[in-house]
């Protein structure tokens, strides 16, 4: 009987470890990304005006990644 009961108790610690990886594998912690422009959200040079675009998350090349595309000034 301890047998049966030592080697159910095996496998049961097994399958724990395997679910607690597979799980693990799926989380995502993102901070965003902190306005580090020096301008300011807007500002001019001239006639033309830069206005300030978040960063975000992006798809690149056709694969299943993800690359983060930090924020930066664009014509507006």
């Amino acid at each position: 009987m301890k047998r049966v009961i030592s080697l159910l108790f095996a496998v049961i610690l097994t399958l724990s470890g395997i679910a607690s990886t597979a799980n693990a594998v799926g989380v995502f912690i993102s901070t965003g990304d902190r306005p580090y422009y020096v301008h300011g959200p807007s500002y001019y040079v001239g006639p033309t005006r830069y206005v300030w675009v978040p960063g975000h998350w992006a798809w690149r090349h056709h694969h299943m990644t993800r690359v983060w595309v930090h924020g930066h000034y664009i014509v507006g």
